[in-house]
């Protein structure tokens, strides 16, 4: 029997970005003990089976763009990125870093992920496949939106500094396999 596949999800890490430590009264002093500190949280629970889905925000200014090359690498499991606001660099910068893909919205499974907790053209997807909404942006807890569509909030600021478990491929097939289903969806 093989291993499970298992996706996980977070966003808004901004690596590099000394002011959202004061924005968000993260832990850490510095913005590079902040990043040292992700990268150990992420890789106590992430195997290099596992996807992980950066659900936008991975930098935030000069600097974080500057240390992502060296940050992306060390981080376990096979990263897709979903663009949220802050992510300028081109899809191939971002492959050529580490990531396996680059997307602006991705669906897996019964989920949607788009940094955005409210996107129409999104919410109007999710509402006619009655998706859950996979999202961050907003660095607090999500109100309620009253539009009856599910949401799943994986800000860092919101769930912590390592990735949350999103779900497993329940037809135990290879973690390639689903890799490779993931990408025709």
């Amino acid at each position: 029997m093989e291993d499970l596949t298992k996706v996980y999800a977070y966003s808004d890490q901004h690596y590099g970005h000394q002011n959202i430590i004061k924005y968000c009264n993260r832990e850490e002093p510095t913005a590079d003990l902040d990043a040292i500190s992700m990268i150990k949280a992420h890789n106590e629970i992430i195997t290099d089976k596992d996807i992980v889905i950066f659900v936008g925000d991975v930098s935030c200014s000069a600097y974080g763009t500057a240390i992502l090359p060296k940050v992306i690498p060390k981080l376990k499991g096979t990263k897709i990125l979903v663009r949220g606001n802050h992510d300028k660099q081109s899809a191939e910068w971002y492959k050529k870093i580490g990531f396996a893909d680059v997307k602006d919205v991705l669906i897996i499974d019964k989920f949607i992920f788009n940094h955005f907790p409210n996107l129409p053209k999104v919410l109007e997807i999710a509402k006619e496949r009655e998706l859950i909404l996979v999202a961050g942006h907003t660095h607090k807890p999500f109100p309620d939106y009253g539009d009856g569509i599910p949401r799943i909030n994986v800000a860092v600021d919101v769930i912590g500094k390592a990735p949350k478990l999103i779900c497993e491929n329940k037809a135990k097939q290879s973690r390639d396999k689903f890799f490779t289903n993931l990408n025709k969806k």
